[in-house]
């Protein structure tokens, strides 16, 4: 593991980026995808700044519920014909449970392995 890896409690972007550069070699390119979609697109954008121990229960309750909010957002504009834009004007795809429950699936497996770690 590299020096920042070292860290007792990385945050989560770190921690996430080498959990999929380490996992990378095992997983055939569309779970690689998958994974890289969800990180990027769900669990990176709630938790890339938070230290592996802030996130328990609470927070992934919270980071659930917020994404099914969003996504049920993003599912009622595109319906009504006036969908949601990124900063770069571009639509924003509408997602459902299943991702949601798939991002919390991939962030207790990294948990799991800095578990293992003992990073925390």
């Amino acid at each position: 593991m590299s020096d920042e890896h070292h860290d007792r409690d990385p945050t989560f972007h770190e921690f996430a980026t080498f959990w999929l550069e380490e996992k990378e070699a095992d997983l055939e390119r569309g779970t690689y995808d998958d994974y890289l979609n969800l990180l990027t697109n769900h669990l990176l954008p709630a938790f890339h700044d938070r230290r592996l121990s802030e996130i328990d229960y609470e927070a992934i309750r919270a980071y659930r519920t917020t994404r099914l909010r969003e996504g049920a957002r993003r599912r009622r504009a595109r319906e009504a014909g006036v969908p949601l834009r990124d900063s770069r004007g571009g639509p924003l795809r509408p997602f459902g449970a299943r991702q949601v429950n798939s991002s919390i699936r991939l962030l207790a497996q990294i948990l799991d392995r800095a578990v293992r770690s003992e990073l925390f």
